[in-house]
């Protein structure tokens, strides 16, 4: 009996190579979705900093009365 070979045919089902080939697919799936993961979370944490800074800078010349405060109707 012969040992089974990657990407050999056994009674007209493919074995190894098809399933490496499937998991391959899964793991570059992945990969992406977690880069798309990242990509955002490094967004919003950046727009959370800005958000962070502009209200300092703004109690900062609040502070030094360099701004008024305005009502929004």
């Amino acid at each position: 009996m012969s040992s089974m070979k990657p990407n050999s045919v056994h009674d007209g089902v493919k074995t190894h190579g098809s399933r490496s080939s499937s998991c391959r697919s899964e793991l570059i799936a992945l990969k992406q979705s977690v880069k798309i993961k990242l990509k955002y979370t490094q967004q919003e944490a950046a727009l959370r900093n800005k958000r962070q800074n502009q209200k300092r800078i703004f109690k900062f010349f609040l502070s030094k009365k360099l701004l008024k405060p305005t009502l929004q109707k």
